[in-house]
């Protein structure tokens, strides 16, 4: 369930085993007349669709609701079985046809697209530009489990020609080439990557540099070379196989990428017993002896949770594989989908089989980045969520018990930390891991998919529409725009895509957090974070620095996503509180797309001086101009929102108004009070929701006082002020000594700006 988090069902995962004794060529036909057995028996147990009713299963008791929706995806064993159940789904006349099982001839080939391994080079690549390393231009040392006849591990060694494999293992061989020679072996790892049922024995012997070689598994002993010794940091001359994979995967390399089957990494805590994966216990290792700078699991199980976490906690760089893997699944995910869409149209005559399936090959390539895209947003959204968690400890803390009692989270199951870890984490200055906040990710996803397609009838018309199309790949959304609204898994993908966005851009404990504080609905939730990003253009925006990629620094694109996300929760708490119906207004979509065109002249001297600093800045780390303007102007335009506001009831032109709102700020020095407000400590609920109402009143205070000075007479912003500020003589000059007073103090507390919001409204003639 925690990988199917970015696709739209939750799921189950299982095998059966083939019992029946039988000759070596007789056991793959024997494996798929189970597999059918199995099939069938799940197809006996189904509902099913008639058009739009739902037909029980005869001689079956039902005490669940209708559930029609099954299908079975491929995995190690059954990798070849997908036309198999298609045949048997076509059988029994159920109503996904041949997309009741992705994959098969007339799908998308995992291993030919390489899916899952390229989903999972997202991961590494992230990793290391965490690192400050470019994997894309320098070479870079790797470790390996698998071979290349192996779908993932063969993928992900051909996807840099960058990689220095020094050595690899899987069931039979230890491959070792210390000093490898990066362009001749990429090419024999492609000619074995087609060579059929290829091993490392089949590695073309004269390509491997001097001190390397092929080993069988079977030898007693394997003697090792002195350069062999060196790089990989091996004291003994000589190992037995099983030590020498130890060693290879304590080797002080940059990437191990695990292709292969099998749980190689525990913790120290845990016993093999704990394991359950009795053939490689003599192989196993802790997490805390692990040496390489990063992991990338492309195959499942590993690693223990513990042992990720026990390697993370010294500093290694591991999601989990839910998070590295999830592209297979994500891609049978759009297969199933596309084909439910065409299908409808095969049954109506539109189309052809023929022409379906040149279609659904034609959108290969663009599938597989909506996959990617789904694995690069969920490892920004880690590194996001761990770069605050040792601030946001006791509200990761919180979330947790949340999770418990509404999205049966057991975080014992989970190896999540407990009362003790947490204030232990947060004395010595540590945060929540990445394999840890990827359960956290997972589980908060599935809690507001939950939510969320409850109330799905309360989700923006408009809104729902975009995002339904949206999943779709391109061609698809131009000739059959109709037709996909009329999806029938329209509600679920929905929700997930919405899901996905939202928390992957705001993290896990901020829609929590809103939710509480303003006893908000999951769909007031979306609805009120899709009505921001349209005002300010987010997604536009998340597109261009996302684009920035290893081309600026780390530090400054962290900088540019922390900006991005602060703007997007504040206006969602301004927009609750001032448009609390969460509808979209044209009129502040039209109102801040004019000002962000023609803010210069409208703020004042200080403040556009500080933008124009700013987009320097950028400029200079490598952002182009474009964004860095837009960058730029993120505070002053979020504060155009109460110049909006107040202009929708106003006399004065939208330009006035703004001006106005600026010449104000720069008069009562708000600005100066508005940062003191969000410099609050919010670490436990009762901190937050009084910083929370000091925001609110902030701003009411600043719209008030803003009608104040508009309904002061003088043809210009400034008479008006001037105006207003003689009329006001006394509560101004009380109000600006108490600013300044409490300027002076660098230790500003929350009592003292309650006391001078309280002055504040002395000054709102207006409102009087």
């Amino acid at each position: 369930m925690t990988k199917n988090a970015v696709i739209v069902p939750t799921g189950s995962k299982g095998g059966f085993v083939v019992k029946k004794a039988c000759a070596k060529a007789d056991f793959f036909a024997e494996g798929v007349a189970c597999y059918r057995i199995l099939i069938r028996g799940l197809l006996d147990l189904t509902d099913n669709y008639a058009g739009n009713q739902v037909i029980k299963p005869k001689q079956v008791v039902c005490y669940d609701g209708d559930d029609p929706y099954l299908v079975v995806a491929a995995d190690k064993g059954t990798a070849s079985f997908s036309d198999y159940a298609n045949a048997l789904s076509k059988s029994y006349q159920f109503w996904l046809d041949d997309a009741f099982a992705s994959g098969g001839s007339a799908g998308y080939d995992h291993k030919e697209m390489g899916i899952t391994a390229r989903g999972a080079w997202v991961s590494v690549q992230h990793h290391f530009d965490g690192l400050g390393i470019n994997i894309e231009h320098n070479p870079f040392t790797v470790v390996g489990i698998g071979d290349m006849a192996g779908d993932v591990f063969g993928n992900g060694m051909l996807l840099s020609k960058n990689i220095k494999l020094l050595a690899a293992f899987n069931h039979e061989s230890i491959f070792l080439d210390p000093n490898p020679n990066t362009e001749t072996s990429f090419q024999e790892r492609q000619r074995l990557f087609h060579l059929e049922k290829s091993g490392w024995g089949d590695y073309d012997k004269s390509l491997i540099s001097a001190g390397g070689g092929v080993y069988s598994r079977q030898d007693k002993v394997i003697v090792l070379s002195d350069v062999i010794r060196e790089v990989l940091a091996i004291k003994a001359q000589k190992l037995s196989p099983n030590e020498l994979i130890k060693a290879l995967l304590t080797a002080p390399v940059d990437l191990l990428w695990n292709g292969g089957i099998g749980t190689y990494v525990k913790a120290k805590s845990e016993v093999n017993s704990d394991v359950g994966d009795k053939a490689n216990d003599a192989l196993r290792i802790n997490g805390e002896q692990l040496r390489c700078k990063v992991v990338g699991e492309g195959g499942n199980l590993g690693f223990t949770q513990k042992g990720r976490i026990e390697y993370a906690l010294n500093k290694g760089c591991i999601n989990t594989d839910s998070i590295d893997n999830s592209g297979g699944v994500d891609c049978s995910d759009h297969e199933v989908n596309i084909k439910i869409l065409l299908n409808g149209l095969l049954l109506q005559g539109d189309m052809t089989e023929k022409q379906r399936d040149a279609l659904l090959e034609s959108m290969t390539d663009q599938v597989a980045e909506l996959v990617f895209l789904n694995n690069y947003q969920q490892n920004h959204a880690i590194t996001m969520i761990q770069n605050e968690s040792v601030q946001q400890l006791p509200a990761l803390k919180q979330l947790m018990t949340t999770l418990e009692t509404k999205a049966h989270l057991n975080c014992a199951l989970e190896k999540l930390p407990n009362d003790k870890e947490m204030q232990a984490r947060k004395i010595s200055g540590k945060g929540m891991t990445r394999p840890e906040i990827s359960v956290l990710l997972a589980y908060t996803k599935l809690l507001f998919k939950t939510k969320l397609l409850s109330e799905s009838e309360h989700i923006n018309l408009a809104l729902y529409q975009h995002e339904l199309s949206a999943y779709f790949p391109e061609p698809l959304q131009q000739a059959y725009a109709k037709e996909i609204q009329a999806h029938r898994l329209g509600k679920e993908i929905v929700a997930n895509r919405l899901i996905n966005s939202l928390i992957n851009r705001l993290g896990i404990v901020f829609p929590h957090r809103f939710m509480e504080e303003l006893s908000c609905s999951a769909s007031g939730l979306v609805n009120t974070y899709s009505w921001v990003c349209r005002i300010f253009e987010i997604d536009l925006i998340w597109k261009m620095q996302s684009e920035l990629d290893g081309v600026v620094s780390k530090l400054v694109l962290d900088d540019i996503k922390l900006r991005l996300r602060q703007l997007i929760e504040r206006a969602m708490y301004w927009c609750s509180r001032n448009e609390p119906q969460g509808e979209v207004d044209d009129h502040y979509v039209q109102s801040i797309a004019e000002l962000a065109d023609n803010l210069n002249g409208l703020v004042t001297d200080k403040e556009q001086k500080y933008i124009d600093n700013k987009v320097d800045d950028l400029i200079k780390a490598g952002v182009n101009a474009v964004l860095a303007l837009k960058i730029a102007q993120i505070d002053s335009l979020l504060s155009c929102l109460n110049a909006v506001k107040v202009h929708k009831k106003s006399h004065c032109s939208l330009q006035e108004v703004t001006k106005g709102l600026f010449y104000q700020d720069e008069a009562l020095n708000l600005a100066w009070l508005r940062n003191q407000i969000t410099l609050l400590p919010q670490e436990s609920s009762w901190e937050a929701l009084s910083r929370r109402a000091m925001i609110d009143e902030y701003h009411q205070v600043c719209c008030v006082l803003l009608q104040s000075v508009l309904a002061e007479e003088g043809k210009s912003i400034a008479l008006k002020l001037d105006t207003w500020r003689e009329k006001n003589t006394a509560a101004f000059e009380r109000y600006i000594a108490m600013i300044n007073s409490a300027e002076a103090d660098t230790n500003v507390q929350l009592e003292k700006i309650v006391v001078i919001l309280g002055t504040s409204w002395n000054l709102t003639v207006y409102g009087n």
